[in-house]
C-alpha cells in the first residue's frame, strides 16, 4: 500500500527557503490515486466506517487501522480518473498532504515537513501562501501545524487502542474474495478484523474497561464498517466498465 509513498521529497518548511512558496487547494486528489489503503485514528471510525471498511494490519510498530480504499495494490476506488475524491469521507491522512510531522528522535520533537514534488506546492502564489508578507508564517500553515500535531496525538491514542485488542486475542486474520457483476473475482487479504465470539465472550469486567475508555464503541464502528466491502465490490465493477468503456 502505498501509505510512505505520498511522499516523495519531504522538506521542513522554513522561511529562508519557503517564503515565497503557496500550496494550491483545488481538490485534486491524484496525488492518493495509487494509495489502497489509509491509515486511520480510532477517533475516525464512527464516521469514516460509513463510507470505508475499516481493517487492521500488522507492521514494524504493531498493529494499525486502516480504511480500505482498494481491493489491489496501487487501486484506489475513492478517487476518479480526473482527481476528484468521490468515496465520500476523507481520512485525516490524506487530508494533511502534502504535510507531515517528522520526529527528531535526538531532540524527542517534531519538525512540520512539506512534499515539496506535491503538484500542489508552487512559487506563483497559487492557494494558500505558507508565510506572510511580514516573514510570519500564514494562518494556513499554523492551521496545518495543528492538523499534524492533532493527528499525532491522536495516533498515539489509536496505538494504545490496538495494543489493547492484541492484549485481549479480539483480532483474526481475515481473506475476502468479491465478485463483481461479470463474475470477475478480486480479492482482498493480509489484514486481521475483530472476531465477534471472542468479544462477546469477554469477562464483564473487560469489556467495561472497553466501555469507559470509548473504545468499545470504536470496535462496533469496525465490525459494521465490515460490510462496505460488498459495496468496495460495486465500487470496483463500475470502475472497471468505465475503463472498458474507455
Amino acid at each position: 500500500m502505498k501509505q510512505g509513498l505520498l511522499y516523495e521529497r519531504p522538506r521542513p518548511v522554513a522561511k529562508s527557503w519557503h517564503a515565497d512558496w503557496s500550496v494550491r487547494n483545488a481538490g485534486d486528489f491524484g496525488f492518493a490515486r495509487e494509495l489502497s489503503a489509509a491509515p486511520l485514528a480510532a477517533v475516525e471510525f464512527a464516521i469514516a466506517g460509513r463510507d470505508h471498511p475499516i481493517v487492521f494490519v500488522e507492521g514494524d510498530t504493531g498493529v494499525s487501522p486502516l480504511a480500505l480504499l482498494g481491493l489491489a495494490e496501487k487501486e484506489n476506488l475513492a478517487v476518479d480518473a480526473n482527481g476528484r475524491w468521490t468515496g465520500g469521507y476523507i481520512p485525516a491522512f490524506v487530508r494533511r498532504y502534502p504535510f507531515v510531522l517528522a520526529k527528531d528522535s535526538e531532540k524527542d520533537s517534531y519538525t512540520l515537513c512539506i512534499d515539496e514534488a506535491s503538484p500542489a506546492c508552487n512559487t506563483d502564489g497559487e492557494g494558500q501562501p505558507l508565510f506572510g508578507s511580514d516573514g510570519q508564517p500564514s494562518d494556513y500553515l499554523n492551521r496545518q501545524l495543528s492538523l499534524a500535531r492533532e493527528w499525532e496525538r491522536v495516533r498515539a491514542a489509536t496505538q494504545a487502542f490496538c495494543e489493547r485488542l492484541v492484549d485481549l486475542d479480539l483480532l483474526t486474520k481475515q481473506r475476502v474474495s468479491v465478485t463483481d457483476g461479470k463474475g470477475r473475482t478480486s480479492l482482498a487479504g493480509g489484514f486481521s478484523a475483530v472476531d465477534r465470539e471472542r468479544l462477546m465472550g469477554l469477562s464483564d469486567e473487560a469489556l467495561g474497561e472497553l466501555t469507559r475508555a470509548g473504545q468499545l464503541e470504536a470496535i462496533f464502528a469496525h465490525l459494521a464498517s465490515l460490510h462496505g466491502l460488498e459495496a468496495l465490490g460495486r465500487k470496483l465493477d463500475r470502475a472497471r466498465d468505465e475503463a472498458g468503456a474507455a
